[in-house]
């Protein structure tokens, strides 16, 4: 069928791909010392493909024939977990308790509000609960735009997951000039941090959630924000989607920091994502 074949050689190098729209009669897959090539020929008219292996090596290989397209009835468990729908109806459907899940790549978004514990103090309790759970509800409804999902709230800070870095970045942006406009004038924003890499879905408090160093560092991002700025390992700023989004955002500061936990320092930038509160611009001035 309409699709790609991938092969490749084990424990090398070696390996090549070809679309095909037609199903093959034949194909010829010719392994030599630094390639493999393909060649596909006529069209098959059961649906069957006669495979034919040419090996020019001096050596037994072991060479591997896969699809090359998704599969209409599988999915990664990244992107499933990044599913708003999924999280919402399955949570509870978490790891089995003592079972620990890898997850190969993942991308990890925290937040935080800058000036809410003066807002309870200036408006009152009733009035300040109301706008934080506004800002929540906001804040779900942007992450769910940008393909992520809200994986749990921790007092004022949110946790949620994509299943590239490009998208949380692109949350973070949406999510903090929101914040800035609906809630601005209330003195509170937010600060931010992600970071992308592999992780643990487990069972916790029977629901699903992810540990690891990917997930650690990433609260340890957001934590070194301050109000309207988004902080990120330098390397991750320098990808391709990720420069893209941010050629027109201001760095604020680029610094290395020992982050909580982490052996080594970390070269990280700060992305002026919006025009920092009173509070927060205080704190940024005195480098604190």
């Amino acid at each position: 069928r309409d699709g790609a074949v991938l092969v490749r050689t084990l424990g090398s190098q070696r390996a090549a791909e070809r679309h095909e729209h037609d199903v093959p009669a034949e194909l010829l897959v010719r392994v030599r010392a630094d390639a493999v090539a393909i060649e596909a020929s006529g069209t098959a008219e059961g649906g069957d493909t006669r495979l034919v292996l040419v090996s020019e090596l001096d050596e037994p290989a072991y060479v591997l024939l896969e699809r090359g397209t998704w599969s209409s009835d599988a999915v990664l468990g990244a992107a499933i977990a990044s599913f708003p729908e999924f999280v919402e109806l399955f949570a509870t459907e978490a790891p089995a308790a003592g079972l620990d899940l890898s997850i190969g790549r993942m991308a990890f978004f925290f937040s935080d509000l800058t000036g809410s514990t003066a807002l309870y103090e200036r408006v009152g309790d009733a009035r300040a609960y109301a706008i934080v759970q506004d800002h929540f509800r906001m804040m779900e409804t942007v992450i769910a735009k940008h393909e992520g999902a809200v994986v749990k709230t921790m007092g004022d800070a949110v946790m949620a997951t994509f299943c590239r870095i490009d998208l949380a970045v692109a949350a973070a942006i949406e999510v903090t000039e929101a914040a800035a406009h609906d809630h601005g004038r209330h003195g509170i924003g937010v600060k931010l941090g992600v970071h992308e890499g592999a992780c643990l879905a487990v069972r916790a408090n029977d629901r699903l959630d992810f540990f690891g160093t990917t997930v650690n560092i990433a609260a340890r991002l957001q934590a070194q924000a301050c109000g309207g700025e988004l902080v990120m390992l330098r390397d991750l700023a320098e990808h391709p989607r990720v420069a893209a989004l941010l050629q027109t955002r201001p760095i604020a500061r680029r610094f290395r920091a020992a982050l909580k936990g982490i052996a080594l320092e970390q070269e990280l930038v700060g992305v002026e994502l919006s025009p920092p509160t009173v509070a927060s611009a205080t704190v940024r001035a005195s480098g604190q």
